[in-house]
């Protein structure tokens, strides 16, 4: 889930989006000019027509559901956001990042975790996966053009299972760049990083994943720049549906083709795939000419 599907989700209807600037319309008045101007990033909101505002996301998500204890659901979701927007009067030097640097971290070659998911340790040195023990987590080094930009903790346990190092910026990055092989100016586009570590233990080596499945125009004028058509992976559930579409216009604009897969079978998402010869394609145009939608594709992959 994306903190634009959350704020529609709490009742806003949002009408567009950039970076960390949100625009909606103002659920406190009358409103026909989408007067509600909202910074995710912790600069806080502000209603134009005079109903409010506040400097940080924590007053918004109490006037907009005061019996719903929405602050804590965004806590667990958006980790990075919460220090930005919820803990803006504390020190600096004080808020503890929860992420430690790769150097004295023990690689996670045969660790039962990856075991679980069918990781080889041929892939966990790969992408030079690692064991933190403090959290119970593995942690996945970003690399872009042979730089360490960031790394990404999955928690064993407990939630949020994901959390990025600080600093990272996620909306210029797509994963494993340094790894990633055309096939046919090909791309395969999935949500998670389990997803395409996976794929490319099956010798896929065209898939790139964001962080999530939101693209940023950024990460949608990379893949421009790599192949001239993009195969969107959606997981299996309406969070994904909604950000295929939203990705396909973005992609279209761009003048790229777009076609479609899923995970084959019961499988959400690549994460849980071990046999991908299944893999069935479908083009943006045709499915348009059809007039059939992605849920119905979806559903005909789980048979």
């Amino acid at each position: 889930m994306t903190i634009v599907e959350f704020l529609q989700d709490a009742g806003l209807n949002i009408t567009r989006h950039y970076g960390d600037e949100v625009v909606a319309y103002c659920p406190w008045h009358d409103d026909r000019n989408a007067s509600l101007a909202i910074n995710v990033g912790g600069k806080g909101w502000h209603c134009f027509h005079g109903c409010g505002k506040g400097r940080n996301l924590k007053s918004l998500l109490d006037k907009l559901r005061p019996k719903v204890n929405l602050y804590q659901q965004f806590l667990d979701l958006f980790p990075e956001l919460y220090i930005r927007n919820l803990n803006f009067d504390r020190p600096k030097e004080e808020i503890a990042d929860p992420y430690q640097d790769l150097k004295g971290l023990p690689s996670a070659v045969g660790h039962d975790y990856l075991k679980s998911r069918n990781i080889t340790d041929e892939m966990a040195v790969k992408f030079d996966l690692r064991y933190n023990a403090q959290f119970n987590s593995i942690i996945i080094p970003i690399y872009q053009a042979q730089t360490l930009v960031g790394t990404v903790q999955r928690r064993i346990e407990g939630n949020p299972k994901y959390m990025n190092s600080r600093g990272m910026d996620k909306d210029r990055i797509l994963f494993p760049f340094d790894s990633f092989q055309s096939n046919e100016g090909k791309i395969i586009l999935v949500e998670g990083l389990f997803d395409a570590i996976k794929a490319h233990q099956s010798g896929i080596t065209n898939v790139l994943s964001t962080f999530g499945g939101n693209v940023s125009d950024t990460q949608a004028k990379m893949l421009g720049s790599l192949a001239r058509t993009v195969i969107i992976c959606p997981d299996k559930d309406s969070s994904g549906i909604k950000m295929a579409y939203r990705t396909t216009d973005m992609l279209l604009k761009l003048g790229l083709s777009v076609e479609y897969t899923f995970a084959p079978g019961m499988a959400k998402d690549f994460g849980d795939v071990d046999d991908f010869s299944k893999l069935k394609y479908h083009s943006y145009w045709k499915l348009k000419v059809l007039k059939r939608d992605l849920n119905q594709i979806m559903e005909r992959s789980n048979a």
